[in-house]
């Protein structure tokens, strides 16, 4: 069981997602699990780094750039994907040359992303106060999760580095860029409902490695028929569309993110919560999800292909 789960990761989980999941179910006010993903999106990545100062900064970062992107997405999409672009390239350059960022990185586009469209849903709800009190909220569990590693010996830590620009390593600052900006332009052209999924989707299969991309994708896709069809049973059986639900669902797709260390059994279990996070709605959000997810894998496929054919061209000159 110890192979299969990640109990010290299952912990963290549980602080960064329960305070978040009590307030929404008590409150029913679900913008309140904005703040389960906000704090998970800064401790998944403490737990590699173990830098409080960088986990503060990361958090305060990801409230400053998904509201300010929030307020671009009211009035053009241009400034939205301009701002992404140019933070994945940035991300990209950091990344190339200090792989300890790279957790960093990933779970700053889930926290830019996915955090940007939620929130827009919620449109003028959204004011000072409230978002005052996601950040409280969020802090609070990114404290405690601190004081937890007071107790614990750390293994691994963050490394500094100089930041250089090198043409040799030009089209590994593009890896997160390219899949990213055609998922934008395929969003901007077709309005999808959620575009959320389509974007992280393509950066979570997007590689300099052709290889590595398509064996992701093979996993993703089975853990997506696995996880989509027992969600689906599961809620053709019983009544699932219910607040408690609603909010147990949402600390299941959290605790996906980093309680298992199978691949596949993560995103089957994460695609299983999706249906029953969605509730009554399961057929019609489900499946634009899946499909979103789909694309986002395939665009990220595809930008694997070009970066690995070009990334070999580039080590032959």
């Amino acid at each position: 069981m110890h192979r299969i789960f990640n109990y010290s990761s299952i912990i963290k989980m549980l602080i960064a997602v329960l305070p978040a999941a009590i307030l929404s179910y008590l409150l029913s006010q679900p913008i309140y699990l904005l703040c389960g993903l906000y704090a998970a999106a800064v401790i998944i990545p403490f737990c590699d780094h173990s830098s409080k100062r960088i986990a503060l900064a990361m958090l305060i970062f990801l409230f400053v750039i998904t509201f300010v992107l929030v307020k671009l997405l009211m009035h053009s999409d241009f400034y939205f994907i301009s701002i992404v672009s140019i933070i994945a390239i940035m991300i990209g350059i950091v990344e190339t040359y200090n792989p300890s960022f790279k957790s960093m990185g990933a779970y700053l586009f889930i926290g830019i992303i996915y955090t940007a469209f939620e929130t827009r849903t919620y449109g003028e709800l959204v004011t000072f106060t409230i978002i005052a009190k996601l950040f409280g909220i969020s802090l609070l569990s990114v404290v405690i999760v601190f004081l937890i590693s007071l107790r614990t010996k750390v293994t691994k830590g963050y490394q500094n580095f100089t930041l250089q620009l090198q043409s040799q390593h030009s089209i590994h600052y593009c890896v997160y860029f390219l899949p990213l900006l055609i998922s934008m332009l395929v969003w901007h052209f077709s309005q999808l409902a959620e575009p959320q999924w389509l974007l992280w989707s393509s950066l979570s299969v997007a590689s300099l490695s052709f290889k590595k991309a398509r064996d992701k994708i093979q996993k993703r896709i089975t853990g997506a028929c696995i996880g989509l069809s027992l969600g689906i049973i599961v809620t053709l059986l019983f009544n699932l569309n219910s607040p408690l639900i609603f909010n147990l669902s949402f600390i299941g797709i959290i605790f996906s993110l980093r309680g298992i260390n199978n691949y596949t059994a993560s995103f089957a279990t994460r695609c299983f919560f999706i249906v029953t996070f969605a509730g009554a709605h399961y057929l019609y959000t489900s499946s634009d999800r899946i499909i979103d997810v789909f694309i986002g894998g395939l665009i990220g496929l595809i930008s694997s292909a070009v970066l690995s054919y070009l990334n070999s061209r580039q080590k032959t000159l």
